[in-house]
């Protein structure tokens, strides 16, 4: 599973860029939430339509404390960190 995380931003091409010129399973997009909300509905209908991509998760992510937009980046990787190593682990076994 390839996962791509990006930075959501008021420029359309720059949110598909990377999808556009790679094979991506999922895109975790980290923005505010007014950019989320602006953006979100398009790209994440273009990326499904055109990339391939199967799965686009919107963070939002706070103005006010970077302690906050760190912890959130960090949990959410981690997460996802997980997430992989399970099911690598889940289809190993079934394999067996």
């Amino acid at each position: 599973m390839v996962v791509n995380f990006e930075f959501l931003g008021d420029e359309p091409i720059e949110n598909v860029i990377t999808c556009m010129h790679y094979k991506i399973d999922k895109v975790v997009f980290f923005g505010y939430h007014e950019i989320i909300q602006g953006y979100k509905e398009s790209t994440e209908s273009f990326l499904r339509k055109y990339c391939g991509v199967k799965k686009v998760v919107f963070v939002a992510l706070s103005h006010k404390s970077l302690s906050s937009v760190t912890d959130i980046i960090s949990r959410v990787v981690l997460w996802m960190k997980t997430m992989i190593v399970y099911f690598v682990t889940q289809k190993i076994f079934s394999m067996k």
